[in-house]
């Protein structure tokens, strides 16, 4: 389940690119689309690795976790991708993106809260 966030975003990201972006741009957004969510993925590492070592789960920190590694992509997304020519709401537009995303994950889960 932890999957759809992001496979989700990427959908509607690459589609809404294809469809409106000129191709030299789209393949420049792509790519640090790509970087974004690499280092995000490598911060949420910690959290990953506490979550092994301890008994149980420390739900808070996994939440926390997140919320800084979705803040790290947005913010390195939209520097790089504005340094580049690209229009702000493309990288805001994925912030707006996941964390909806996000929201619908959390309440579509919240039994598990």
């Amino acid at each position: 389940m932890g999957m759809v966030v992001p496979s989700f975003t990427w959908v509607i990201q690459l589609a809404a690119t294809a469809a409106l972006m000129m191709v030299e741009q789209r393949q420049v957004y792509w790519g640090e689309l790509a970087r974004a969510c690499l280092l995000g993925s490598v911060a949420l590492l910690p959290a990953a690795m506490l979550n092994l070592c301890l008994p149980q789960s420390l739900l808070w920190i996994s939440a926390a976790n997140v919320l800084a590694s979705v803040t790290l992509m947005g913010a390195t997304l939209y520097r790089r991708t504005t340094r580049q020519g690209i229009a702000p709401a493309w990288p805001i537009s994925w912030v707006v993106t996941i964390c909806f995303n996000m929201g619908l994950f959390v309440w579509a889960s919240r039994q598990w809260w």
